[in-house]
């Protein structure tokens, strides 16, 4: 019985402590694999694209959202763009390459994290990158 509570309390912290959990991000050909980090509250999927060609869809994305762009800014290791909703929620997209062909895309929807608000800025993304 000792023994049984023990493990089933180390699989529990394992869970916890883990964090990330991948999750398939859109349906169809267009499948991605994305991580969503339970410690961070955000979505993280990779793009086989360039930032150079990424930070103008992305951009474009967020505006189509309807959402208000505080504040933006691109250079050569990344991009931010920091947006608010209709009720003053914050909103964080991180642009970072990974690789000379590949661009990680981190979303973050309020103080606390909305994974479903995040894979809904994720997908949008994607339609405009055209995937």
């Amino acid at each position: 019985m000792r023994r049984d509570r023990s493990v089933a309390l180390g699989l529990g912290l394992l869970v916890i402590l883990s964090g990330c959990v991948a999750t398939t991000v859109g349906g169809g050909l267009s499948a991605t694999v994305g991580t969503y980090s339970y410690f961070a509250r955000t979505l993280e999927v990779v793009y086989g694209m360039s930032l150079h060609n990424v930070w103008p869809k992305a951009l474009a994305a967020v505006e189509s959202l309807n959402l208000q762009i505080d504040r933006q800014q691109i250079d050569g290791l990344g991009g931010n763009i920091e947006a608010r909703r209709a009720d003053s929620t914050r909103i964080q997209v991180a642009l970072k390459p990974s690789g000379d062909h590949s661009t990680s895309i981190r979303v973050r929807v309020g103080e606390w994290g909305d994974r479903e608000q995040s894979e809904r800025i994720q997908r949008t993304i994607r339609q405009h990158l055209g995937i």
